[in-house]
C-alpha cells in the first residue's frame, strides 16, 4: 500500500525493445492500480494499468518492485510526494505519487 495500490512488474527484455527502453533502464509496467480508500492515491494521481513506469524519484535505472519499494520507504514518509515518469501508449507524462 506503500504507493498507492500499485502492483508492478519488470517489463520483459522483449516488450523494451519494442517500447524504445534499454535493457538497464526502468521499466515497470503497472498491472493493477487500486480503487478504494487508501489504496486509491494512485489512480487519484492519473496512474492506469499497463502505463510503464521509466523513472521514480530520480531513479532511472532497472529495479524491481520491490527493490524500488523498498528504496521509497528509507527515503520518504507518509504523504511525500514523488515524482514519477509514466509512458502511456507513446505519451510521456510526469506525475506525482503520494507515498502512504
Amino acid at each position: 500500500m506503500a504507493t498507492g495500490g500499485l502492483v508492478l512488474e519488470d517489463l520483459a527484455d522483449d516488450a523494451r525493445d519494442s517500447r524504445g527502453i534499454g535493457k538497464n533502464q526502468m521499466a515497470l509496467l503497472i498491472k493493477f492500480v487500486g480503487q478504494y480508500g487508501k489504496h486509491a492515491s494512485a489512480k487519484n494521481a492519473g496512474f492506469a494499468k499497463d502505463d510503464v513506469i521509466t523513472e521514480m524519484d530520480g531513479k532511472s535505472t532497472r529495479l524491481t518492485e520491490s527493490e524500488l519499494f523498498g528504496d521509497l520507504l528509507q527515503k520518504h514518509k507518509p504523504g511525500d510526494q514523488v515524482k514519477t515518469a509514466v509512458l502511456r501508449g507513446d505519451q510521456k507524462l510526469v506525475l506525482r505519487l503520494s507515498i502512504q
